[in-house]
């Protein structure tokens, strides 16, 4: 759990950021401890941020090429993620 590079993403300006962020914050932290005992140590900083990166290539999706995208939402479809 990893996460991808985020420098690779799609930048959002701060406002949609910001709203990306508390979204994903609040999604994921009723998870916080189930993520804890997958994987110790950052599994919900590395799930908020992997999480993130989709989201961006999603969001820009017409500012990628399709090898961008699939590197970037990659391991959400592999996790059975589908958009």
């Amino acid at each position: 759990m990893r996460p991808e590079p985020a420098g690779e993403a799609p930048k959002l300006d701060a406002a949609q950021f910001d709203a990306l962020a508390k979204h994903l914050r609040d999604a994921f932290r009723p998870r916080a401890d189930e993520l804890a005992a997958l994987v110790p140590n950052g599994a919900l900083s590395a799930s908020i941020a992997n999480t993130s990166v989709a989201a961006q290539a999603i969001w820009k999706r017409a500012q990628l090429t399709d090898a961008e995208f699939q590197s970037l939402t990659g391991a959400d479809r592999d996790a059975g993620i589908e958009f």
